[in-house]
């Protein structure tokens, strides 16, 4: 919903860019039509490598492109289809080289400073969490350890029997209090220290998936649906720790950026390789900005990670408004200790860094076959529009009546022969005019018909003076 919080900006920014994108296909457009493409076709290149900078979405500015190429050519065949083999091809030049190419090398150097921004960030987080874990050691090595031993001297104190009277049962509930107080303690720390710790749901199975999602729904997530599977019992331990990470992982990025989405879980283990998927509607806020098939975050990363040494598969993409995780994962999976820390962030990184570029290159192709698909269809809506059939021509005679002809002519013509042809001199006073060979639209070189009229036949009526076909030079 465009009305969303936080949303709207985001949203008014992609559409002025994709305005802004549409105009710069529009300038290149027009550059071979007016003495001001010296101007325009450097104004186009800046706005759509700015726009390749900022535009997030890879298919809105493609959309974006062809159809603003299209609808020109289309107003190009309608208005004017005599200058589609000159001004029409130089047109589609423009807006492949000066929109085109600008955009994608734009997306190219913004992919490229994410990606950097991203090993930053993802280094930073490892270092935090390096650190955590070293706080998480030293508070269970001292603490655990000092309040072990008050808890073992206040039972001491509680079971001492040199005392009598109410000093005695005084010093015993002191004691007792304090070795609450302390076993009270050492409970928090334990907890606190899971919570420090990476990893903490690890050593949690299949047993465990209806305690996370009953915590998650006690803790406020909106859990319409959770079918955790129907044959838990078959799983193998890694299978199952692999499971609950993804929906342990799943529900935290859904707390975190989705508050209020309604939330189903789905696991099919009737199959094998099992199938995860838990999706949300969007929530309150905008689901989280990952592109499409993307797995990004440094908890996606090692889940990502994870699955793959087990032989399982994770996609994390906006799907209908909110957000889909999905995974699958061998039923009995084996491995042990799974590898994690900044090798493997690194050697993700570098997969996702590999994919991006596979998808940059096929950027540029897609551009160009649909360019050059609208340049064909270009080259065949001409003959259509300003062909004239040598059938046709041979039925025209000097000294027919246009109106009579009428049938047999094109709806257009052409303004002028091409600088190939052979041209021989007109009829004095006459009007000419040219029409395309629709005999060779597939062959390289293109003869044309001329016709010759003047208005000097009976009642003056325009008639034919002279009839013509023009053929290449020889050399």
């Amino acid at each position: 919903m465009l009305g969303r919080k936080g949303e709207r900006p985001v949203v008014r920014l992609g559409v002025f860019w994709l305005v802004a994108l549409g105009a710069a296909c529009v300038a290149a457009l027009l550059a071979p039509h007016g003495p001001y493409g010296v101007i325009l076709l450097p104004a186009a290149a800046l706005i759509a490598l700015a726009a390749g900078r900022w535009l997030r979405s890879l298919v809105p500015g493609v959309t974006t492109i062809a159809v603003v190429d299209l609808v020109g050519l289309i107003v190009l065949i309608i208005a004017r289809p005599d200058l589609l083999l000159s001004r029409g091809i130089s047109g589609q030049l423009a807006v492949l080289l000066a929109v085109a190419l600008p955009w994608w090398l734009g997306r190219l150097r913004q992919s490229a400073v994410d990606r950097v921004h991203r090993e930053h960030v993802l280094i930073d987080q490892r270092a935090r969490a390096s650190e955590r874990a070293l706080i998480a050691a030293d508070m269970h090595d001292a603490l655990g350890h000092d309040l072990a031993l008050i808890a073992l001297q206040a039972g001491a104190l509680e079971l001492a029997q040199d005392q009598s009277g109410d000093q005695a049962d005084a010093r015993r509930e002191a004691a007792a209090a304090i070795r609450r107080q302390a076993t009270a303690a050492t409970d928090r720390l334990q907890v606190s220290v899971g919570l420090l710790r990476e990893g903490a749901g690890d050593s949690v199975g299949a047993t465990g998936l209806e305690g996370l999602v009953d915590h998650a729904r006690s803790a406020g997530l909106l859990i319409d649906h959770a079918d955790l599977g129907q044959r838990r019992d078959t799983w193998s331990p890694p299978t199952a720790r692999a499971v609950y990470r993804v929906l342990q992982e799943s529900l935290t990025n859904a707390a975190k950026h989705a508050p209020g989405s309604d939330i189903t879980i789905a696991i099919d283990d009737t199959i094998d390789p099992l199938r995860i998927e838990v999706t949300n509607t969007g929530g309150l806020q905008p689901a989280s900005d990952l592109a499409p098939g993307r797995v990004s975050g440094s908890g996606l990363i090692a889940l990502d990670e994870r699955l793959r040494q087990l032989g399982g598969t994770l996609t994390a993409e906006r799907r209908r408004g909110g957000f889909d995780v999905r995974a699958t994962l061998p039923g009995n999976a084996e491995g042990g200790a799974v590898e994690d820390g900044p090798r493997v962030i690194a050697r993700t990184l570098r997969r996702q860094q590999r994919r991006s570029v596979r998808r940059a290159a096929i950027l540029p192709v897609v551009l160009a076959l649909i360019i050059a698909s609208a340049l064909s269809a270009a080259y065949v809506a001409t003959f259509v529009q300003t062909g004239l059939t040598p059938a046709h021509y041979g039925q025209i005679a000097v000294g027919d009546r246009r109106a009579d002809i009428r049938g047999l002519l094109p709806p257009h013509s052409q303004s002028g022969p091409t600088p190939t042809l052979v041209v021989p001199p007109a009829p004095a006073a006459a009007r000419c005019e040219y029409y395309l060979d629709r005999s060779m639209v597939l062959k390289p070189g293109v003869d044309m018909f001329r016709l010759c009229f003047d208005d000097h036949g009976p009642d003056g009526a325009e008639i034919v003076v002279s009839k013509d076909r023009l053929t290449e030079r020889r050399s």
